[in-house]
């Protein structure tokens, strides 16, 4: 399990390496075992809401709980269970992940997918809109829009 601190250096690493703006294009493709962490991809200059999907994506992922309480709503809090379950049993992967804000809407856009990988079958979830919202000055996920 990676410890809080290792995520938080994690995320200072990459905000500091990307200093030039723009959203990368390219996704991350490690997958070894349902214990493997996919990193998250590199953003560059993002809107906040934008870098919370991403973490929230990239936590679904991993089944990484304690991201997940973070990144929640509180009107989805009941739901932490089954985030976090979600992709547990399974290897996953996002692929070909770019996120961008909707301009005037609190809504981020996500096109790309999660990859799982099911009794040796590949299995796409392709991504949407989601929701977000801000909670005591921090972005949070708060579902698919409409």
């Amino acid at each position: 399990m990676i410890n809080r601190w290792k995520v938080c250096l994690l995320i200072a690493l990459l905000t500091l390496a990307g200093c030039g703006g723009g959203v990368a294009t390219e996704a991350p493709t490690v997958v070894a075992s349902p214990e493997a962490v996919v990193a998250p991809p590199t953003l560059t200059g993002a809107d906040p809401a934008v870098e919370m999907v991403m973490r929230y994506l990239t936590a679904k992922v991993n089944s990484d709980s304690a991201t997940l309480a973070e990144v929640l709503c509180s009107e989805r809090e009941a739901q932490l269970p089954n985030e976090v379950n979600s992709f547990a049993s399974v290897q996953a992967r996002l692929e070909n992940v770019e996120c961008t804000r909707v301009e005037g809407a609190d809504i981020v856009a996500c096109t790309g997918s999660i990859m799982a990988l099911y009794d040796a079958e590949n299995r796409e979830f392709p991504l949407s809109s989601y929701r977000v919202l801000q909670e005591d000055g921090d972005w949070k996920w708060c579902g698919e829009s409409e």
